[in-house]
């Protein structure tokens, strides 16, 4: 990831812990950030198409072990450890507007794409 795709994803992340992603808007996450919407829209389409980057953000240093060590036990106990420490800011991004999670099948689906790669 690049430098400021990483400054606007952890300015997100800070939003995220109080408040859902249908709350924060594009200035929002550019004010925290410090950036102007041009630069946001230089690397992402849309607070959603950031909030998509997050859990690979901060998946990315098990991931980086994962490929080292070729350890999927370990792997998926780390993988599991970081959406539990993130557990409230993972909600308030796959919480959609009809209430209903989303959070679950996203989840399913990032990880068996994973390991269908390795």
């Amino acid at each position: 990831m690049k430098e400021m795709e990483i400054l606007l994803i952890q300015a997100c992340i800070k939003l995220l812990k109080s408040k859902t992603i249908n709350e924060i808007s594009v200035t929002q996450i550019c004010d925290v950030a410090n950036v102007s919407r041009i630069t946001f829209y230089r690397y992402f389409q849309d607070k959603y198409d950031l909030s998509n980057s997050i859990l690979p953000y901060l998946e990315e240093p098990v991931i980086d072990e994962y490929a080292r060590t070729r350890d999927y036990p370990k792997y998926f106990k780390d993988s599991c450890r970081v959406i539990h420490d993130n557990y409230n800011i993972l909600r308030r991004i796959y919480i959609n507007s009809d209430d209903h999670n989303s959070f679950q099948p996203y989840l399913i689906d990032s990880n068996m794409k994973r390991f269908e790669a390795h």
